[in-house]
């Protein structure tokens, strides 16, 4: 029974238990930003347009996050298998079990495996406020706009392809570095907790309010584990850092860098990506593909490092005059 104006201390200090900083000091800033993404959840509003994503080891407190914030939500909190969101082979985008989420608010969506990649037209697809269609097994069509939030916990980060922001945009990654030693588990915390529902709501109420008057934001913790997620999803920056200088006189014929690109994917063990999407993620990073001379395609921006010379000149521009060609060399040290 719900009953207004309850408090929840040990739902506050399991919170400050497991949201803290490098320096080992409970994260208010984080908190707050939890406590507005709960409140934000109690809402059919999506107009914020994010995924959160709950990551961490074992013992850091994130199933008791999960399952408390379901337990206060009730019918509208459902839970669905990480695969729900995850790129099928035969991907054609919203499957069956997105119907079931209809009229939901919260969703957990429970571990992924190893490797898996995330199906990033569904994501941008739920979080953009669109209606949607979607049916149940043997069943017609039906169309719905979402109101649910999505909360994916994982021990693994899923893959996410795009460099682009209409992806990353989404993206917030909450980071639950905590370990909570073997001694310190308190066993009793989920009966603890079951027993403070109307105060966590209160608590998830005031959230609703603070994030009505502020937005969510992005606090420091927030924005530098998403920032690291995103490094270890560029899966180019390897490539162009062993291989390639960056210069915006540079330029190369784009079928030699893909040749190259291919040759180091077999030495490193890596999947070669396709040639267009490729070209595509060398234009997220500003390389431009250009056709040139003798109708061939040029990249701009991007050159090879040469592997027996201390310099790289690169003659950049082939219409200008003679004493332009003179300034216009790309000189850039090997890197060794």
């Amino acid at each position: 029974e719900f009953k207004k104006g309850e408090a929840c201390p040990n739902w506050k200090a399991f919170l400050e238990s497991i949201f803290k900083d490098a320096e080992g000091n409970t994260d208010y800033e984080l908190i707050d930003f939890i406590q507005k993404s709960i409140g934000y959840s109690l809402t059919s509003d999506i107009s914020e347009q994010v995924m959160f994503f709950l990551y961490g080891g074992g013992r850091n407190g994130k199933s008791t996050f999960i399952n408390t914030v379901k337990n206060v939500l009730g019918d509208y909190a459902k839970q669905t298998n990480s695969d729900t969101f995850i790129k099928k082979k035969h991907d054609s985008g919203v499957n069956n079990d997105i119907a079931r989420l209809a009229g939901a608010r919260f969703v957990s969506a429970v571990e992924s495996e190893e490797g898996q990649q995330l199906s990033e037209g569904l994501v941008k697809q739920i979080t953009g406020g669109e209606p949607i269609s979607a049916r149940f097994l043997r069943q017609e069509f039906f169309e719905f706009v979402p109101e649910f939030k999505v909360f994916f916990t994982t021990n693994h980060k899923p893959i996410i392809k795009g460099m682009d922001e209409g992806i990353w945009r989404r993206v917030r990654m909450i980071p639950f570095a905590v370990t909570i030693l073997k001694d310190k588990v308190d066993r009793k915390l989920p009966e603890k907790l079951s027993m403070e529902m109307s105060g966590i709501l209160n608590w998830a109420v005031e959230g609703c309010l603070k994030w009505q008057r502020e937005g969510l934001g992005v606090p420091r913790a927030i924005q530098d584990a998403t920032s690291h997620y995103k490094e270890e999803m560029d899966i180019m920056e390897p490539f162009l850092m062993d291989k390639c200088f960056l210069h915006p006189q540079a330029k190369i014929e784009a079928k030699e860098l893909y040749n190259e690109y291919a040759r180091w994917c077999n030495e490193e063990g890596e999947i070669i990506l396709r040639n267009r999407t490729f070209y595509r993620l060398l234009e997220n990073k500003n390389i431009m593909k250009k056709r040139g001379a003798k109708n061939k395609v040029f990249l701009y921006g991007v050159g090879l490092q040469k592997e027996n010379y201390k310099y790289v000149q690169t003659r950049v521009n082939e219409s200008v005059t003679e004493s332009e060609q003179k300034n216009s060399l790309v000189t850039q040290f090997k890197l060794t």
